[in-house]
């Protein structure tokens, strides 16, 4: 029986003013969620940013262990730090999220990709090609990427970009939200705005199962809650990149059904995909002009603006 959750969130932790506005969004969205489903939780907060919905909001990551018996890690996977934390706080408590050998090789674009290479139910893009996007190999969402030369360098992909989330205990895998991306090309590089759940697209809805299977299969030690980046060309998936932490379209999740994330990720997921009640619309504030007609605003998590319809 998990008593008290730490759910710790990297840049609110540390007052990193770069991240945490989007860092703030999946925290707040995961202790809604454990909240609704009767769980106490303890989050870390540098001063001067309030985090809601948590039952103890501490300074320090010592006093907060010593407050839980249980954490879901976000951090950036740049330079090793989710899983420097991920081995750090399993030698205190039960870790609800990968093991830090997962995250070593989801945190390397390059490794994932030799990882997923010769997959049967996705691609994933090649080495160089005529046109490339350059990243870094363990960057942080679309930090550095753009079109051209880079630390790594694949094939340019054209197509419409998509992600999963999902939860898995290592085995069964429970796909919670199924996402359009709102994605611009500013000054050759990408730039996440935000994005929609569920998709629109029927194509990646009917291989979101099959391709999120086969990503636990094939990354070993990925669990808890995750995300898949993938670009559908045509009726074919790319797996662009695998993120082993929460991703932002929890903040859609987390209002659809609160009581059912938080049981997919402390019980264990129910195999399958989300039926959405309504549609969700979430984007970076300043970037509200993407929300399609016939949305009303229903929450805001961290810098994050979230709308619905249906």
């Amino acid at each position: 029986m998990t008593d008290r959750v730490l759910v710790y969130e990297y840049a609110v932790a540390r007052g990193e003013r770069d991240l945490v506005g989007e860092g703030k969004a999946m925290l707040e969205a995961l202790l809604l969620s454990l909240r609704e489903y009767g769980v106490e939780t303890v989050a870390v907060a540098e001063a001067g940013v309030g985090v809601r919905w948590a039952d103890v909001v501490v300074r320090r990551e010592s006093r907060a262990l010593e407050l839980a018996d249980a954490a879901v890690v976000i951090a950036p996977e740049t330079d090793g730090v989710l899983a420097e934390k991920v081995r750090e706080f399993g030698r205190r408590v039960r870790v609800l999220g990968p093991s830090p050998e997962a995250v070593e090789v989801a945190g390397d674009k390059l490794r994932t990709l030799e990882a997923l290479e010769g997959a049967s139910t996705f691609r994933v893009p090649r080495r160089g090609g005529d046109v490339t996007v350059g990243k870094p190999v363990d960057g942080v969402g679309s930090e550095g990427v753009r079109v051209g030369p880079g630390e790594l360098e694949v094939e340019f992909v054209p197509g419409s970009h998509h992600s999963l989330l999902c939860v898995t205990d290592g085995e069964s895998v429970e796909v919670v939200g199924v996402n359009d991306q709102f994605v611009a090309l500013a000054g050759g590089e990408f730039v996440y705005l935000g994005g929609r759940t569920p998709s629109r697209s029927g194509r990646v809805r009917r291989v979101a199962r099959d391709v999120a299977e086969e990503v636990v299969e094939r990354i070993s030690g990925l669990s808890g809650v995750f995300g898949v980046d993938v670009v559908m060309r045509g009726d074919v998936p790319y797996v662009i990149e695998v993120n082993p932490r929460p991703t932002t379209p929890v903040v859609g999740a987390a209002l659809e059904g609160p009581e059912r994330l938080a049981e997919a990720l402390l019980e264990g997921p129910s195999p399958g995909v989300w039926s959405y009640s309504g549609e969700y619309v979430f984007v970076r504030s300043g970037a509200e002009a993407l929300v399609p007609e016939g949305f009303r605003r229903v929450e805001r998590f961290g810098d994050i603006e979230v709308y619905r319809r249906g």
